[in-house]
């Protein structure tokens, strides 16, 4: 075996070893000399032996701070914002207790039922509404004497049906949750009732 024949049976191991799937060269005729070219690799050319190189540096724990508590979200409500009774009945409460209460529920509720019945006419309502104008000295005895008096005759036959009617199914209800009360009971006489604000003429 000649030295071309050993180049060429040497080039051609070289590769079948890095790629064998590439078609063989065709051999060069019987006594020629001519050696064929092996054609160039049409394979990816490796990938760089730097492999940190084109990779994003990894995060640090600097990159994403937490949020501090200076710039924490408090806008959120607290999860139960309607204060609790201070007392175990409304009677039981200081003076101070009550204002305090009927400033926090008790005027908020009662004005919400109010304007969802006419709300021109109570989009204003304020302390002296039920308390009269004492409310304005911090004077707040009830029944109030400024109030309309009623007469329960022939079941408050003389006083409009309809305001009858929305004083006992939804403002009397309302008022009586807010401090605390049961409506008043005709069967037991207990209860919060018309007595507690209007003064009644039988």
């Amino acid at each position: 075996m000649n030295a071309k024949t050993i180049f060429l049976a040497s080039t051609l191991a070289v590769a079948v070893a890095c790629g064998g799937s590439q078609p063989a060269p065709t051999p060069p005729p019987a006594g020629s000399t001519e050696v064929t070219a092996i054609p160039p690799s049409s394979a990816t050319p490796p990938a760089p032996t730097d492999s940190t190189a084109s990779a994003p540096p990894a995060p640090t724990a600097s990159s994403t701070p937490a949020p501090s508590a200076s710039t924490a979200d408090t806008s959120a409500p607290p999860a139960d914002a309607t204060p609790k009774m201070p007392a175990a009945s409304w009677d039981a409460m200081s003076h101070d207790q009550k204002v305090d209460w009927m400033k926090k529920v008790v005027m908020p509720k009662a004005k919400q039922v109010f304007t969802d019945y006419k709300a021109d006419k109570y989009a204003n309502m304020n302390c002296a509404t039920c308390h009269g104008s004492g409310a304005k000295s911090g004077k707040f005895k009830m029944p109030n004497p400024e109030l309309p008096k009623l007469s329960m005759a022939g079941g408050f036959k003389k006083h409009d049906p309809d305001v009858v009617k929305f004083m006992a199914t939804k403002v009397l209800p309302a008022v009586a949750d807010a401090i605390g009360e049961k409506p008043f009971d005709p069967a037991t006489k207990q209860g919060f009732g018309c007595k507690e604000c209007h003064i009644v003429n039988k």
